[in-house]
């Protein structure tokens, strides 16, 4: 008996146990040899595969005679959360007709052998439209989604000395998530990753005093900050603020005349 795996997964040597026979390993699944069996006698053969990838795995096994068995397993693909994405799905173009489903309800007009999945969820196909499945195993192709990190940070003007502004406005931490650990800057409204003002992002963890960003000088007029936080999957999300200048310089006073018209007399208008 050949086994076949799907080249996503790899035997792991010296896992296999056979109740008869032997079982030499391959890359991706072996061979199991029987010398003979009785009638209603029953033969096992268990072993250990590592998946390395994420998708529908298809393990197949041929008899001497040429018959197959085919099952599969489903490792879901994983996306961050509001990230825009596109799957190509496709199975084998057999079958007269087709009907995809996302969460178990039919996707309208999902009737051909390949379909674009844009949505979260659990994809499943049936061939001909009595239940059959199209890619030889009931797999569904699963897509889930990570959580996006966050993180909530505010813009401290410079201080000020008199009437000089000092390099001193910063950008500080207020709160983050447990699945943020880093973080880089831009300057404007949207994160520039060809200009980040750290050349690499930096650790969470090392930030001292909350301060992510400091010693910077005072604008002359309001300056936004793209903040990308990344959580250890890679997933990232921005949040923007904005640094206000900090006005030093008081103008000086002024003599704002007072004009005094008596409009009234004994409880009467006055004339004009």
């Amino acid at each position: 008996l050949t086994d076949l795996i799907s080249n996503t997964a790899v035997t792991i040597v010296g896992s296999a146990t056979a109740s008869d026979g032997t079982f030499v390993a391959g890359s991706n699944g072996g061979t199991w040899s029987l010398s003979s069996l009785a009638g209603g006698q029953v033969a096992t053969l268990s072993y250990q595969v590592q998946l390395n990838a994420e998708g529908i795995t298809f393990n197949t096994l041929t008899a001497p005679n040429g018959q197959t068995a085919t099952v599969c397993t489903t490792v879901p693909f994983r996306v961050c959360a509001n990230e825009v994405f596109e799957f190509a799905l496709a199975v084998p173009n057999s079958y007269s007709a087709y009907q995809w489903s996302l969460n178990g309800v039919p996707i309208a007009g999902a009737t051909t052998n390949t379909l674009s999945a844009t949505a979260i969820g659990e994809y499943t196909v049936t061939g001909n439209g009595v239940g059959g499945c199209a890619t030889g195993a009931c797999c569904p192709f699963i897509i889930l989604d990570n959580p996006a990190p966050s993180l909530t940070a505010v813009a401290v003007s410079a201080a000020c000395v008199g009437a000089v502004a000092q390099a001193n406005a910063a950008i500080t931490l207020v709160d983050s998530s447990t699945g943020a650990v880093s973080y880089n800057i831009t300057k404007g409204s949207s994160f520039t990753a060809a200009a980040p003002l750290f050349a690499s992002p930096q650790a969470l963890s090392a930030v001292v005093g909350g301060v992510l960003l400091g010693n910077q000088t005072n604008p002359a007029l309001a300056q936004d900050y793209t903040i990308r936080v990344y959580a250890a999957n890679g997933c990232f999300a921005d949040t923007v603020v904005s640094l206000q200048p900090a006005f030093c310089n008081c103008p000086p006073p002024q003599c704002s005349p007072i004009v005094v018209k008596k409009t009234r007399s004994q409880g009467k208008p006055v004339a004009p």
